[in-house]
This record gives C-alpha cells, sequence and structure tokens, in this order.
C-alpha cells in the first residue's frame, strides 16, 4: 500500500465542479453521438457483415431504422425514437442531434437530466445489491 501511495499522491486531485460535471455530460454525449456516426459508417460499408448492433442507437426494423437519441432514448419534446426510411436518414438525424447538442440550452439541460436520472437509478441499483 505504501509503494502505491507513494506513486500515486503526487495525482490527487479534487472532485469534479457541478459545472464541470455538466460540460462532461455534454462532452460525454457528443463524443457518443459522433461514435453512432462511425457505426453508421461501418454499416454503409458492408451491411451483410456488420455486427456492432449491441452499440448503436438505430436498430434494422423491416424495411426502415428505429433510432433513438442514446441508450436511454432522452426525450426531446416527446421525440424519443424515429423510423427513417435508410441509413441516410439515420446519419441526418444523428447530425441534427449532434447539432442540438452542441447549439440548443433546451436539449443540453434534457441530455444533463438524463444522465442524472441513469447516475441515480444505477447507484440505487447498486446499494439495493449491496444490503
Amino acid at each position: 500500500m505504501a509503494d502505491f501511495l507513494k506513486k500515486w499522491s503526487s495525482f490527487k486531485g479534487d472532485a469534479p465542479k457541478a459545472g464541470q460535471r455538466n460540460e462532461n455530460a455534454l462532452t460525454n454525449f457528443q463524443n457518443r453521438v459522433a461514435k453512432q456516426v462511425e457505426l453508421v459508417d461501418k454499416y454503409e460499408k458492408n451491411p451483410e457483415e456488420f455486427a456492432d448492433w449491441r452499440s448503436t442507437w438505430f436498430q434494422k426494423s423491416g424495411l426502415k431504422f428505429k433510432v433513438r437519441i442514446g441508450r436511454d432514448a432522452i426525450d426531446l419534446g416527446g421525440l424519443q425514437y424515429v423510423d427513417v426510411p435508410d441509413i441516410k436518414h439515420v446519419r441526418d438525424f444523428l447530425q441534427d442531434v449532434a447539432e442540438h447538442a452542441r447549439t440548443n440550452s433546451e436539449f443540453q439541460q434534457q441530455i444533463i437530466d438524463a444522465r442524472d436520472k441513469r447516475a441515480a437509478s444505477l447507484m440505487k441499483n447498486r446499494s439495493k445489491k449491496n444490503k
């Protein structure tokens, strides 16, 4: 233990400030949207061999694609899911989501609220398991 503390004590930091947590939530969300666009690219290159469905916010459903905003389907004015006709519309939707995440303060607050709600739920479930 002493070696561990000696090695890492010079890196000791403070907990993130409340505003920083919100910035991180938005940055993380934007990074996740960018990852979804990468998955769209991968799907477009070879739809038959695409195997990353568990990582996507979009799913093939018959002849359409179902797309949600984030893992927890963030509600944007009652719009949690969209059904689009093709992968190009998936990309357009994700790009619009990314733009709103950068510029729309109401949407940014919804992202932060969804993150906080998920964190609270995870903490509640963890405390139940530890009892």
